[in-house]
């Protein structure tokens, strides 16, 4: 048996506002994308600054409270690991989607200056990977 490790640690802003959803069920899902910013240097020497944006989702008490705090440009800290999402289209083709299922989200900052880090509840405990009948397409 081979070793494995999937583990994300991610640190960016908020490039959307968070989406809350809830399944048939009751578990809440929260999605955002993610903006983690790039950089590297050229073979002339010149710094090149891109942003990778990166879909993320949280469940359950983690996605209520996401979503109750965070907004577009809002930094955090994401932990999580790295999950596809397969699914055939209207027209019948085979869709995948890579995303990171979030384990933590620590709330590192906001966009906005009545948001204060340390009013905010305490992270979930690591999420489940718990409803599935939300469609993601």
């Amino acid at each position: 048996m081979s070793a494995s490790l999937n583990r994300v640690y991610l640190l960016g802003r908020l490039a959307s506002e968070p989406d809350l959803r809830h399944s048939a069920s009751g578990t809440s899902l929260c999605r955002f994308r993610l903006a983690v910013d790039d950089s590297y240097r050229t073979r002339s020497g010149d710094t090149v600054e891109k942003a990778v944006f990166v879909d993320v989702a949280a469940w359950g008490t983690q996605a209520e409270t996401s979503h109750r705090y965070l907004s577009k440009g809002s930094q955090v800290l994401v932990e999580g690991r790295l999950a596809t999402e397969e699914w055939t289209d209207r027209d019948g083709h085979r869709r995948s989607q890579l995303r990171v299922n979030a384990t933590s989200i620590q709330f590192i900052g906001a966009k906005t200056p009545e948001f204060d880090p340390a009013s905010a509840p305490p992270a979930a405990s690591p999420a489940r990977d718990g409803g599935r009948d939300i469609p993601f397409n």
